[in-house]
């Protein structure tokens, strides 16, 4: 065969082999449906319909109280122009235009009226979501077939009744029962009344925290005798996993022989009775402070009992809580521990024998300082009086200060002639609660004051003392921090309280203003070449520790006057906070707000590059720390205190023993309803005593006390703070707030 023959044939036989395959595509395509194949797979991209270019790449058709669907959309070619729309069985269609250019992403979010919501909350319906592009006259698409429903709630209360105590503190506990963290905020409403304030909740998933709202009267009258339950609503905004409101419902009953873990959220600090009555009664044989038992949370290992058993008997014959150490050792030496601290053991001042020995004068069963004895007091003197201010606090602020062989800065001549320079050893027992709402609005603390110094000064009282006004507070980050430190902050006006307004003092508490200025957008170490501390955005800015924007400062202020008006003492210490727990956000219609400063360290701010938010963050990238747990470093234990002269003026007395009222006034010789024994030394020290206010300069730093303390009571010392959630060799003691 020639060449050209054998060239046509080939040619032939490939014409003939091409439409033998062709009409075999033809006939499978034909088919393709029987055999569970789309005539597009089988006949390939050339026989397909154009791709759209813009693709659907995630809906989220669950709708929350936002009442939107999203849908993200992808373009893939020079640019996406079109509509994505839903359509929703027996709703109706929403629709939304949307234009991109090439490779770029973005969610469409499409908004459900109230009544197509109101359909898809009745039951889950089906949707089709469709995008479309335009191309020139043409318009293709793409379809996703989704379910369309509501929302459920992923924060829900463990129980659905609560008994509310005498403190008038209603706790509620919730868990997030999401697959990721739950972000939200909740409020509490009374037989339908408001004003307890809102809080913050932030949850990982499946953990569970318990809310404190302290009621407000209208709220506590709505309780009624507690003859029957009352309805409370629970008003849950979550916006996180997904923004869903729920009202959930608790049926409250009042029961005044209840007592509550008070303080612990928002909580007030004390009884402050506006119902019916002003009267509140009193126990026998235990004390408020004795019955407000303290309960061991999660991360407690001792028990109530154990607690207990560091009671002491008040010169009124009652039982009080008192020190005890954070580390309980049991008989078998097994060790527990109780989750918060009281600060230095008052056995370890060289006054504390004194001091006992003179409670002993009273009742000789006496043996030890008690907590809450000048509240116990207080209400004794309020209800003869027909007084609404009654003050009774969670037992982990009380917290004590021992100071011994303190120069006090200043010289007096002895009783030979020689010049000699003060000295004086003191034992205090204050009342701090860094974790609550409480100080942001109250300015009542129980203070036991005990001093006495080798020019003859003597002091030991117990009084209610007040650091500034009620419903006010001071900003942390006002206040000039150079050679003098002065009372000339910012003063905010808070809600919430029915105390009486004090006669001097301050409360200075870290702001929402603060935080945002100087830790969240401001410098480490504050303002380059400064010295003002309280701009620094870091409590780690300095070795061991310095002031900063959120350390807070109580600054009591108290008088010792006779009936007649004659102030015979005065004394002003000062207590700071390193690291409390909450910083003040502001005010409710009713109250005040609070959040909580271990979770700056999953926001947004300068503070995730800074100690110690840095390293919590890095210690739990994804889930937030419990701020109330012992692992959040941000627990009210790092203090430091300071102490300077108390003034005398009582040379001509006839007794160093009075009686006072609670407030330390109406001063007597012989005691009276509700007074307080009270020794004030038949000295004077006017002539050289000039100032009783605290200043950098002439404070006592306590310095040489932590370094020369030793045993397991011992704190850590760090510089001029003391750390008393870790003992001298640094080991944790399992300290959280409430602390």
């Amino acid at each position: 065969m020639t060449t050209a023959r054998m060239t046509t044939a080939r040619m032939t036989t490939a014409r003939i082999r091409s439409r033998r395959t062709s009409a075999a595509v033809l006939a499978l395509a034909l088919t393709g449906g029987a055999l569970g194949l789309a005539p597009q797979a089988v006949l390939g991209a050339a026989s397909a319909a154009p791709a759209a270019k813009a693709t659907i790449t995630s809906v989220d058709a669950v709708v929350g109280s936002d009442r939107t669907i999203r849908v993200g959309v992808k373009c893939s070619v020079a640019k996406c122009t079109g509509t994505v729309s839903v359509k929703v069985s027996g709703v109706g269609t929403v629709k939304k235009t949307y234009k991109l250019a090439k490779g770029k992403k973005a969610t469409v979010a499409l908004k459900l009226s109230a009544a197509q919501t109101k359909k898809v909350a009745a039951a889950p319906k089906a949707g089709t979501v469709t995008v479309t592009r335009k191309v020139g006259k043409t318009t293709k698409k793409v379809t996703r077939k989704v379910e369309v429903k509501a929302a459920a709630p992923s924060l829900l209360l463990t129980s659905t009744t609560v008994t509310v105590g005498h403190d008038h503190v209603v706790a509620v506990a919730l868990t997030c029962k999401a697959t990721s963290t739950c972000t939200a905020t909740a409020s509490l409403t009374v037989a339908g009344k408001g004003g307890s304030g809102t809080q913050a909740v932030r949850l990982a998933k499946g953990a569970t925290k318990t809310l404190r709202f302290a009621l407000t009267p209208a709220q506590v009258a709505a309780l009624g005798d507690g003859s029957a339950k009352v309805t409370g609503a629970l008003r849950i905004v979550e916006t996180a996993p997904e923004k869903v409101t729920s009202t959930q419902t608790v049926a409250l009953l009042l029961d005044h022989e209840m007592d509550t873990e008070h303080g612990t959220g928002t909580g007030t600090g004390g009884d402050e009775h506006t119902g019916h009555e002003n009267t509140m009664a009193l126990d026998d044989t235990y004390s408020q402070a004795y019955l407000k038992v303290w309960k061991p949370t999660a991360y407690d290992t001792c028990t109530t009992a154990e607690h207990q058993s560091y009671s002491v008997t008040g010169v009124d014959g009652k039982l009080y809580p008192s020190w005890h150490p954070a580390v309980h050792t049991r008989a078998d030496g097994s060790i527990c521990t109780f989750g918060h601290e009281h600060g230095d053991d008052p056995r370890n001042s060289d006054i504390y024998d004194w001091v006992v020995s003179e409670y002993k004068k009273q009742n000789p069963d006496a043996n030890g300082v008690p907590f809450g004895y000048g509240s116990e007091q207080l209400t004794v003197y309020s209800n003869i009086h027909n007084s609404v201010f009654h003050r009774h606090e969670d037992d982990p602020g009380h917290k004590v200060i021992v100071a011994n062989n303190q120069l006090m800065g200043v010289k007096f001549t002895d009783r030979w002639g020689d010049t000699q320079e003060m000295e004086c050893d003191t034992l205090i027992k204050a009342h701090q609660g860094s974790h609550s709402s409480d100080a942001t609005k109250n300015n009542t603390h129980e203070l036991v004051y005990a001093l006495s110094c080798n020019d003859g000064t003597k002091v030991l009282t117990t009084v209610m003392t007040n650091y500034g006004n009620a419903n006010e507070l001071t900003s942390s980050c006002t206040r000039p921090f150079a050679t003098e430190h002065t009372s000339s902050g910012t003063v905010i006006e808070t809600k919430g309280s029915i105390l009486p307004a004090g006669e001097g003092g301050a409360r200075y508490i870290p702001t929402l203003d603060c935080i945002n200025a100087y830790v969240k957008n401001g410098a480490e170490s504050g303002t380059p070449g400064s010295a003002v501390d309280d701009r620094r955005g870091s409590p780690a800015a300095s070795s061991n520790g310095w002031w900063w924007a959120g350390y807070e400062q109580w600054q009591s202020f108290s008088t010792l006057k006779m009936a007649d008006g004659k102030e015979i003492a005065r004394f002003e210490p000062w207590f700071g906070l390193q690291n409390p727990a909450r910083y003040y956000t502001g005010n409710t219609e009713t109250n005040t707000s609070v959040a909580y400063l271990n979770d700056l360290a999953w926001e947004n701010g300068n503070q995730q590059n800074w100690g110690p938010w840095k390293d919590q963050r890095a210690a739990s990238p994804s889930e937030p720390v419990d701020e109330f747990s012992p692992k959040s470093w941000f627990k009210g234990d790092i203090r430091d205190a300071w102490l300077t002269t108390t003034k005398v003026d009582n040379r001509d007395a006839a007794s160093s023993v009075i009686w006072t009222n609670p407030w330390g006034k109406e001063g007597s010789t012989t005691a009276f309803t509700g007074s307080i024994r009270t020794i004030v030394s038949r000295t004077s020290n006017v002539e050289y005593v000039k100032t009783t206010t605290p200043t950098v300069a002439n404070r006592s730093t306590r310095t040489s006390e932590g370094l020369t303390r030793q045993g397991a009571s011992a704190p850590l010392t760090m510089n001029f703070f003391y750390d008393y959630g870790r003992d001298v060799r640094g080991n944790s003691l399992g300290v959280h707030a409430p602390n």
